[in-house]
């Protein structure tokens, strides 16, 4: 290997660290305010629920947190629980002391927001906004119908849409979702961003059968990022599926590292 091969691959090295650190810090600020956080431990990023301290929303970096996690896995029953590859040993404790199921997904950020993204959508289509049934706006959709989408785009992930449906409207206000409606007032396609502080995490991104590779997917990744920058933040994460990586790549987000997400519910 060659020097400029040794400098590209610590800058990417680098960049991932840069990118790990921002990634951890945008998901406690998620989660903080809904439990007691996890303190003392390096490598994880926390909290035990605020309702049920056998309940966690965790993020594991790395294997510095082995002891840690595996103090706290004693006691805990519920949750969802992220980790990242290169956090192999404690992906086992968690597979070993709970065996719950996972899924895995490629962590990714955009460190910067400072450029309006793209958000033009298919001919034929119009954005609207997603509400609860309470908000009675002519113009807006509600969940039911953006789960709709989500479910027919990945049936599997999604479980059950009711559960669904109720867990994204209960993130309002932080969150705020979006729709593509066709001429017949059918949901085609959804994203979402959640805003803290200056850090956005961007969600639910769906494009629904026959109009995949049309261009919607960017455009709704792109609505919802603008829509997270109009609202202050600098920076935003991600959770993509293999589908979406070049989707997420066009609009400048990086590879953090892939993480296996485990939950399980009460």
């Amino acid at each position: 290997m060659d020097a400029s091969s040794d400098v590209a691959g610590a800058t990417t090295a680098a960049k991932r660290d840069e990118g790990a650190v921002l990634y951890a810090e945008t998901h406690f600020a998620r989660v903080a305010g809904l439990g007691v956080p996890v303190t003392g431990v390096p490598g994880m990023y926390g909290v035990r629920t605020a309702h049920d301290l056998a309940s966690v929303r965790l993020l594991v970096v790395d294997d510095r947190a082995l002891d840690g996690l595996v103090d706290l896995l004693t006691s805990v029953r519920t949750g969802r629980i992220a980790v990242f590859g290169q956090a192999e040993r404690c992906a086992e404790a968690v597979q070993d002391r709970l065996g719950w199921t996972s899924t895995t997904t490629t962590s990714m950020t955009l460190r910067s927001l400072a450029s309006r993204p793209t958000t033009v959508l298919p001919d034929g289509l119009t954005l609207r906004v997603v509400e609860d049934h309470a908000a009675g706006r002519r113009d807006a959709v509600n969940m039911e119908q953006a789960v709709a989408v989500a479910a027919l785009a990945d049936p599997v992930g999604v479980g059950d849409p009711g559960v669904l449906a109720r867990d994204l409207t209960a993130s309002m206000p932080a969150f705020r979702f979006f729709a593509a409606l066709d001429a017949d007032g059918v949901a085609r396609a959804t994203s979402g961003a959640g805003v803290f502080g200056s850090r956005a995490v961007v969600i639910f991104v769906n494009t629904g059968p026959g109009w995949r590779r049309s261009g919607l997917g960017r455009a709704m990744t792109g609505a919802a990022v603008a829509d997270a920058r109009a609202r202050g933040a600098r920076t935003a994460c991600l959770d993509a599926s293999s589908s979406g990586l070049s989707v997420y790549h066009q609009h400048g987000f990086e590879v953090v590292a892939e993480t296996r997400r485990f939950s399980r519910s009460g």
